[in-house]
């Protein structure tokens, strides 16, 4: 069982004013359609990206299963979603980092679980706030519901990622998706996922009318270590892992937008 975390609020509500002021790079990854794989995708890059940077993995779909049991970490302590619902204002990126669950360099910020309702907006813009001032990378996992607090966090990414399944019916969702984001969302770039009999990736990124990210293969490998919660083997000689790889590198190549 978790450990309580009754002692979380008043840490993280420490005035972070000796900790140098630093922007780490914000990717949000949202789904076209119920089970892309974005939840995967967002994982994978935060794995990813572990090794080199602080990264941090924040999970903003209260009602999916959560972030920590996609990395086998539901019975980590640390905190969740319910124990920060009440946090607002300016939080210390190294408080917060400190009271988190972590996997393999990652610090969860997790939903599901004990949270089933919308999530604090003021609450969520503390923590992703917090976490893009805590250097390195943060991955948003948005969810596909437009809740105020979604909105939030979508004001603070630099780059957006749209998980597409390769049919018909996945790209006319994934329409609606991206309508749901607001004018002042980033253009997402699409990653579309392999399906049986999928259409062209270039042809569903067309469709959308947006730039193709890359693509998201159907590996069996990744289902199986996804189900048993083994986040060290997510990675391990998998296409995902090229796929995470050629995300986080690119953009270094030609800037991120100001």
């Amino acid at each position: 069982m978790r450990g309580p975390c009754n002692q979380i609020r008043p840490i993280l509500r420490l005035a972070d004013a000796s900790e140098p002021p630093a922007r780490g790079r914000v990717i949000g990854v949202v789904g076209g359609s119920g089970g892309a794989g974005a939840s995967t995708l967002a994982a994978g890059l935060a794995l990813a990206a572990a090794g080199r940077d602080p990264t941090w993995l924040v999970d903003l779909d209260p009602l999916g299963g959560g972030a920590d049991a996609g990395l086998g970490a539901e019975l980590t302590a640390g905190a969740r979603w319910s124990d920060l619902e009440t946090l607002t204002g300016r939080l210390s990126p190294h408080a917060l980092r400190s009271a988190l669950p972590q996997v393999e360099g990652v610090a969860v910020v997790a939903a599901g679980g004990d949270t089933t309702s919308e999530l604090n907006p003021e609450a969520v813009r503390a923590v992703v706030s917090a976490a893009g001032r805590g250097r390195g990378l943060t991955v948003l996992d948005l969810g596909r519901s437009p809740t105020a607090a979604r909105d939030v966090a979508i004001g603070a990414v630099d780059e957006l990622l749209l998980v597409v399944p390769a049919e018909l019916r996945a790209m006319i969702a994934g329409r609606r998706v991206v309508e749901s984001l607001g004018q002042t969302a980033p253009t997402p770039r699409v990653v579309v996922r392999a399906v049986p009999g999928a259409l062209p990736s270039e042809e569903v990124a067309h469709g959308l009318g947006l730039p193709l990210a890359g693509e998201l293969p159907d590996e069996e490998t990744v289902r199986a270590v996804t189900q048993r919660g083994e986040p060290t083997a997510l990675l391990r000689n998998t296409e995902l892992a090229a796929l995470c790889e050629t995300i986080l590198l690119a953009p270094m190549a030609i800037g991120l937008a100001a």
